[in-house]
């Protein structure tokens, strides 16, 4: 099923999206710093397993982030700054808006913006 959304409640989304993009962001900013020490540690399983097992936790939740503004019918845009797309009121993203990380509102889709 298709989701559509008018102008109010692509507003509406605004929280969701910035609380969701705060997770997608403090989790990647982990992994940056998981993986570097990983590449630091010396390879001994005691010393690497609580870090593997760190690092899969906030890359599966990153994922399950993702999902879930797919759910809602949104595209995450992660080239250049993190931009969500919203499917407008026939459902097409192409029609809809589009929520950049750090804006307080959303603005309608340019064409060249659109997947």
């Amino acid at each position: 099923m298709k989701k559509a959304y008018d102008a109010e409640s692509a507003v509406r989304l605004v929280p969701f999206l910035e609380a969701a993009h705060r997770e997608i962001r403090d989790r990647a900013d982990q992994v940056r710093r998981l993986e570097n020490r990983i590449r630091l540690l010396s390879e001994t399983e005691s010393a690497l397993s609580p870090a593997h097992a760190s690092l899969a936790t906030h890359r599966r939740e990153i994922r399950e982030a993702k999902r879930e503004l797919r759910r809602l019918g949104c595209e995450v845009e992660e080239l250049g700054p993190f931009q969500v797309l919203i499917p407008g009121a026939d459902g097409r993203l192409e029609n809809g808006f589009a929520w950049t990380a750090g804006d307080s509102n959303v603005r309608p889709v340019e064409a060249d913006t659109a997947a």
